[in-house]
């Protein structure tokens, strides 16, 4: 009854990674638009289309007069009701909204997404070819907005195709709306960022990812030599090696040297424990197999499986009410949310292999 009565929320979290999906799936064509690196004469008949050149070339290539660019109706109708005027391009480039766009672009790695999907490196080729500000320049970036701003909201993936135990169901963005509504506001960054899952889970998510594409940038971590076990107080020649997997990974202070470089320490121990309980292994402080294991995944797996868990996020509902449940089906937990607060956690019971466990979001009635 209690639940019944506060009209709580029960949902349950996909349990298993797409990694493949990842892996194998890239867009190859932005919201209907061919691109072609290349100018084309205009006709005069087109020259006050938007007060401006850009814009009477703007109004031509939408209109498909070149014959090598096919546009979708959303971007035709969006540039007609602005009367052909370019968003993200003046007289000398790139403005300051065209810039912030193309930031965004360049760094949407940060939020598991592709700059490519975006045609971010063609982007760049356009502006390097002339001094005069392209027309296909500012559709791209138009485009490139509504399927970067729909991919942050959404997602990449449809999740019914690749988990057939997926029931939630998640309106899609109106883009045009958001596009016009984003180049009102002083600042496009906020707009784009508003677009993304506005849980704490996914901004820490975000964070791990600035880091762990750092450190792959440096190299990556050693890892450990196979096989070891280890408890604290022991010495090994392996233990200089975990200790620097741990100072790369966060676990350890960068800037603490032991006296014994081989001795396994206390402050290493609190390192161990600390990786042992963010990566669920058993916090004992000792190394063993799974530890071992857990310290030898390549970063380049560790960028894969947060992209995947970002993906997750953005898969989930938006219209949260204040109190609800939320099962984190790999963990085996529910935990109780009240305004934002974990108001209690409990142990439960998932499905199997041969009967996985649905994800949904329902009320709970009984």
């Amino acid at each position: 009854m209690f639940l019944e009565e506060h009209g709580l929320i029960v949902m349950l979290v996909v349990k298993e990674a797409v990694m493949d999906w990842f892996k194998t799936t890239h867009k190859t064509v932005l919201s209907g638009i061919v691109i072609f690196l290349g100018l084309a004469l205009l006709p005069a008949a087109y020259a006050d289309a938007g007060s401006s050149p850009i814009g009477a070339k703007i109004k031509w290539h939408l209109q498909g007069n070149s014959g090598l660019w096919v546009y979708s109706s959303t971007l035709k109708s969006f540039y007609k009701d602005r009367d052909y005027r370019p968003i993200w391009l003046d007289g000398n480039g790139l403005n300051r909204k065209g810039e912030t766009l193309l930031e965004n672009l360049r760094t949407a790695s940060l939020d598991g997404l592709v700059p490519d999907d975006y045609h971010y490196s063609e982007i760049i080729e356009l502006l390097k070819q002339n001094e005069t500000p392209y027309p296909e320049i500012d559709l791209v970036l138009s485009s490139a907005f509504i399927d970067y701003g729909s991919d942050l909201y959404l997602g990449r993936l449809d999740p019914t195709r690749v988990d057939k135990g997926w029931h939630i169901a998640k309106p899609k963005p109106n883009m045009p709306v958001i596009l016009e509504t984003a180049l009102r506001q002083s600042d496009l960054n906020a707009a784009l960022r508003s677009l993304s899952p506005p849980t704490p889970e996914y901004r820490k998510l975000r964070e791990v990812m600035v880091r762990l594409q750092a450190i792959a940038e440096n190299g990556g971590w050693p890892g450990v030599a196979y096989p070891i076990q280890l408890k604290p107080g022991w010495r090994n020649e392996q233990v200089p090696q975990i200790r620097q997997t741990l100072k790369i990974m966060g676990d350890l202070d960068s800037k603490w040297e032991p006296d014994d470089p081989e001795e396994y320490d206390d402050d290493l121990k609190e390192a161990v424990v600390h990786f042992q309980k963010r990566h669920g292994l058993r916090a004992d402080g000792i190394i063993g197999t799974k530890t071992i294991a857990a310290l030898n995944i390549p970063v380049v797996d560790r960028i894969r499986q947060v992209q995947v868990n970002m993906e997750r996020w953005r898969w989930m509902p938006r219209d949260m009410e204040d109190r609800y449940v939320l099962i984190n089906i790999p963990e085996f937990k529910l935990r109780l949310f009240d305004h934002g607060e974990v108001a209690a956690k409990h142990s439960v019971i998932v499905g199997k292999a041969y009967k996985e466990s649905p994800v949904l979001k329902s009320a709970i009635k009984h």
